[in-house]
């Protein structure tokens, strides 16, 4: 079993960021999105695998993006803040890459979840669609 560490800047800082808006990304939301959000956390989790070289996390959060993201962008659904967007696709994605990382052979013992930093594909991605959202 590996060792995981998480970096303070790509795995952190965006974890307690996301932590702390999820009440309210809960309550802007109804029953039909928070039955879409646990949907796509399982859709991560059951289609996510590791090989020799990488993690390869499937993005449960496409189901997210047909739901929401993409009539949002069409002028619906104007009362979801992108923040919140943002909280949905980080944390659809983070639980399932710590636990392929322990999980998954590293080359050298340690895996590291957000270890890119702010580069990291953990941040890029739903940071990438909130900003996409939000522009109108």
């Amino acid at each position: 079993m590996n060792i995981v560490s998480i970096d303070p800047v790509g795995g952190l800082l965006p974890l307690a960021v996301s932590l702390l808006y999820l009440p309210r990304t809960v309550h802007s939301l109804g029953w039909f999105y928070g039955a879409v959000f646990g949907l796509s956390m399982v859709i991560s989790t059951h289609f996510s695998y590791c090989d020799s070289s990488a993690v390869h996390v499937a993005p449960g959060t496409i189901l997210l993006c047909v739901a929401l993201w993409l009539p949002r962008a069409r002028g619906r659904n104007l009362e979801v803040p992108a923040t919140a967007i943002f909280t949905l696709a980080f944390i659809a994605g983070f639980p399932v890459d710590v636990y392929l990382g322990y999980v998954c052979h590293a080359a050298v013992g340690t895996a590291r979840v957000g270890g890119a930093g702010l580069s990291d594909g953990l941040i890029v991605g739903p940071a990438s669609l909130a900003a996409v959202v939000d522009v109108r």
